[in-house]
């Protein structure tokens, strides 16, 4: 299923749902969320594409597994989870920006399996007299932030 998000009016629900295979994008800056998941929901976002929002997930007290997703263009955070119901589940996402300040995952409240998760910086060109100054595009994977900061007692 292919299906355009509208930035101005992004998913916001209440529900037992499961996001797989979509594509979202949007053309301007500073879109807001994709996806914006209520309390007391239940959601599965996986496979699908996210191309300029602010963030691609946001959820709050809610059941919450987001995996094997690929996040372009978005603003500081890529994915949100706040006060999740039950341990949230976040693995195998990949994430492209050009903010050096940017993380894939912000969490608070319990984790289940978040791991896997890729953060990669756009190669900026810079011009400088005429001349191309290219720097080389980095990666981070997850994995150490999150047992550094979500999973503190994991080895």
């Amino acid at each position: 299923m292919k299906l355009m998000a509208v930035a101005w009016q992004p998913f916001s629900f209440k529900a037992r749902v499961e996001f797989s295979q979509i594509r979202f994008n949007v053309t301007g800056d500073k879109q807001g969320n994709a996806v914006w998941v209520w309390e007391g929901s239940s959601v599965i976002i996986s496979g699908n594409k996210f191309g300029g929002f602010h963030a691609a997930v946001n959820a709050s007290k809610a059941i919450l597994t987001v995996t094997r997703n690929s996040i372009t263009r978005f603003q500081r955070i890529a994915i949100t989870v706040k006060d999740s119901l039950k341990p949230a589940h976040i693995y195998g996402n990949r994430a492209t920006t050009a903010d050096r300040q940017a993380k894939v995952i912000e969490m608070d409240g319990p984790a289940g399996v978040v791991d896997l998760n890729e953060l990669t910086y756009e190669q900026k060109t810079t011009y400088i007299n005429n001349s191309v100054s290219m720097e080389k595009p980095m990666k981070l994977a997850s994995k150490a932030i999150v047992h550094q900061n979500l999973c503190p007692n994991a080895n």
